[in-house]
This record gives C-alpha cells, structure tokens and sequence, in this order.
C-alpha cells in the first residue's frame, strides 16, 4: 500500500518530491494500518480539542491508547520519536485529560510513540509503547 508512495508522489505534474504534510499523512496512514493488524482497535484519528490534536486514539482491550506518530522521509542521525520531548509530553498529558473528560472515560489509559520513515520507498514502524508523561 504505502511501497510505491515516493514513487506516486513524483510523478505529480510539478515533479515535486512529497510535502512534509504528505509525509506526515503517509505516516499516519502506515501507523494506523499497523495498529490494525497488531489487534488495536481504532477509534478515532485526528481528534482536535483547542489544546491541539491527538493523531491517532486506539483500544486493546480495555486500555485506551493514544498515539502520537511522528513521521521522517529516511532515518536519520536522529529518530523520529526524538520529536516527542518533554513540552510535548506534558501536552499529549493535557490532550488526553481533555478527551478522557470530553468522552467520560473512565478506563486504563496509555500514551505510545509510533516513528514512520521510509527505507526503500517502504515504511518502518517502530513502536514505543507507554512514554513516560513528564
């Protein structure tokens, strides 16, 4: 599905290579498509609150998990989920209190990193799961 996505991409009219959103979306897509086949449920994608955005919120089982995907063209001296620091946690804190409020959930919660990027026009996942919410 996402194999020849670089390829596709450049073929456009302008001959341009894929924007950092297409990389970002593309990301979010081989994210979720993981989740799926690694028995998550998803529930919702893209939740917006005026705190921000939650890319992808998920359940397995009973514990809810929210997950931030963070998306690169190749693997690089630093890894993508290298993105997601300490600011950013305490964000991700607010976003899931929002929603957990938004939607009365009372159940166990989680928040994962999924890092995207592109090795030979195929996606890589690495999966981090449960980051600490400094």
């Amino acid at each position: 599905m996402f194999g020849n996505f670089f390829k596709r991409r450049r073929t456009r009219s302008s001959g341009a290579p894929p924007t950092d959103a297409e990389i970002g979306a593309a990301g979010e897509d081989a994210a979720t498509d993981y989740l799926h086949r690694s028995g998550y449920r998803i529930v919702e994608r893209n939740w917006r609150c005026p705190l921000g955005e939650l890319d992808i919120v998920c359940r397995r089982g009973d514990m809810y998990v929210f997950v931030e995907v963070k998306s690169a063209r190749a693997q690089g001296s630093l890894p993508p989920e290298s993105r997601v620091h300490t600011a950013k946690r305490r964000k991700l804190n607010a976003l899931v209190r929002a929603y957990t409020k938004s939607h009365s959930i009372n159940a166990p919660c989680r928040v994962d990193v999924i890092s995207i990027w592109w090795d030979e026009h195929e996606p890589k996942v690495r999966h981090i799961e449960d980051i600490s919410l400094a």
